[in-house]
């Protein structure tokens, strides 16, 4: 949490009126309830929740040097077309395929 503000966080924690809030009823599964939602709200306000990808290795049989070559056939296809007029030749000619 690198943009994670305490000082805001804790004053907004203190400016909410938990009393009032939280004096309506005498039930313990209520309570906890708004106590809960009010809290989630302060703290996705403050540190929302970050989607993250994980992906997992699909293809075993791919190993380091043939990423490599992977890489340097996309980069080929990344150059300008007057770069190189013939990609399939300059493809062979990295490549060293003969």
């Amino acid at each position: 949490m690198t943009h994670f503000d305490e000082n805001a966080f804790l004053t907004d924690v203190s400016n909410i009126w938990w009393e009032g809030a939280l004096s309506e009823t005498d039930d313990v599964n209520v309570l906890v309830k708004k106590w809960s939602t009010l809290f989630s709200l302060i703290i996705d306000m403050h540190a929302p929740l970050k989607s993250l990808q994980v992906s997992e290795k699909c293809c075993p049989w791919i190993k380091k040097d043939l990423r490599c070559l992977m890489r340097r056939r996309d980069r080929l296809k990344r150059l300008p077309s007057e770069a190189t007029p013939n990609y399939s030749s300059a493809l062979t000619d990295i490549l060293e395929i003969k």
